[in-house]
């Protein structure tokens, strides 16, 4: 009882599209049941309702690709069975073809998770006779169908607001490194400490393939179903896409200054205190830069988060311009030089007036992205700071 009291809020808060398929395979099951007991007579319509149970899934276009996969395999494993037995017999020998030629035929026509499903009707029909066989293809039907209908109408949860989650979570995962990699390089950080930095920047670049994967089914959910057309924003999608794509780009560039940063650990000689200094505190304005584009990544519109992100991009800009300044390239060393590249890309990069824009700026933006005098204007205090 105590594992259930903790369970159920979890289910309830933090475990929502779980909760959402327990809801809806609980309707389509007993729809299902209903319809093939009423409609055809079914002899078996527990069948229609495993059917329905067995296709239901969070979004609209799974249920139909899962409807789709396990109908083709029931039918499939009915129609082989029935011809099998009639031609071979019962054996056990002809159990071990049929199950054979079902597994590699459900999977040569791409079934997906459902390839086993040949196999699986193939048997129950041997076992049971052919007259079981139609009656679990015609409630199979009714209970895709029926999962189907339950899925394209009602409503999945917010897709928009998962991944803007998962984006700032992984926006922060690479503050959390560069802020790292600024305190270890103004201290002189060991090889070792390089390289767990390096790779905890790699695996921000995981944490970004889970978003791809889901911004592609919401927008196959816009598709197909009847709730998606009005629940999923193809702006909001377009803008998460954005978001992604720079967030991809930001991850390559930190990954990049983190090889650097091994590299300079590495070579004695190319430790000096005065470069280590400056880098240090370009790094740490490019974090900020980061966190407040992960602020206004995640934010319903333009706003204070904008004019934010636009002050401490130019800031990071300005110190990285003033480092190029005070310590010439031409004076510096290469691997050094090979740094200073990398940061300025990495603050282009985040720049909410470059490429990336679409990932910060809603539609109704204002131009104070485009204009430094006005950013300055929105915020005189940090002009100030910055002359």
């Amino acid at each position: 009882m105590r594992a259930m009291a903790i369970a159920a809020p979890r289910l309830l808060h933090s475990d929502r599209p779980a909760l959402l398929i327990v809801v809806k395979s609980t309707f389509a099951a007993a729809a299902a049941f209903e319809l093939a007991r009423h409609t055809i007579g079914s002899a078996i319509p527990a069948l229609a309702a495993m059917a329905a149970i067995i296709t239901v899934q969070v979004s609209g276009s799974q249920t139909v690709r899962r409807a789709l996969e396990y109908s083709a395999g029931v039918a499939a494993g009915v129609i082989a069975a029935i011809a099998l037995t009639r031609l071979l017999g019962v054996h056990w020998w002809s159990i071990g073809l049929l199950v054979f030629l079902a597994l590699i035929a459900g999977r040569l026509i791409r079934l997906g998770s459902q390839a086993n499903q040949v196999a699986i009707s193939a048997l129950l029909v041997m076992s049971l006779g052919s007259s079981y066989g139609w009656t679990r293809v015609s409630d199979a039907l009714i209970g895709s169908a029926v999962g189907v209908v339950t899925s394209l109408v009602t409503p999945s949860p917010s897709p928009e607001r998962r991944l803007r989650r998962q984006i700032g979570s992984a926006a922060d995962e690479l503050v959390v490194v560069i802020r790292r990699m600024a305190d270890g390089l103004r201290a002189g950080w060991s090889p070792a400490e390089a390289r767990d930095t390096l790779g905890s920047a790699r695996s921000v670049s995981r944490l970004l393939v889970d978003p791809r994967t889901f911004v592609e089914r919401a927008r196959d959910e816009h598709r197909v179903s009847l709730a998606g057309r009005w629940q999923v924003e193809p702006r909001g999608l377009d803008r998460c896409d954005a978001a992604l794509t720079a967030l991809d780009h930001v991850t390559n560039e930190v990954r990049s200054v983190g090889r650097n940063l091994l590299a300079i650990s590495v070579d004695n000689t190319a430790h000096r205190g005065r470069d280590r200094s400056a880098f240090g505190d370009v790094l740490e304005a490019v974090a900020d830069t980061l966190d407040a584009w992960r602020i206004a990544a995640i934010a319903d519109g333009a706003g204070p988060q904008l004019d934010r992100l636009g002050l401490t991009s130019d800031r990071a800009a300005a110190k990285l311009l003033s480092l190029k300044h005070e310590g010439r390239p031409d004076q510096l060393e290469p691997l050094w030089v090979a740094l200073l590249i990398d940061v300025e890309r990495l603050i282009g990069e985040l720049d909410p007036a470059g490429a990336h824009g679409a990932a910060v700026t809603a539609s109704s933006a204002p131009s104070v992205l485009t204009d430094p005098g006005t950013r300055a204007e929105a915020d005189p205090a940090a002009h100030a700071r910055e002359g």
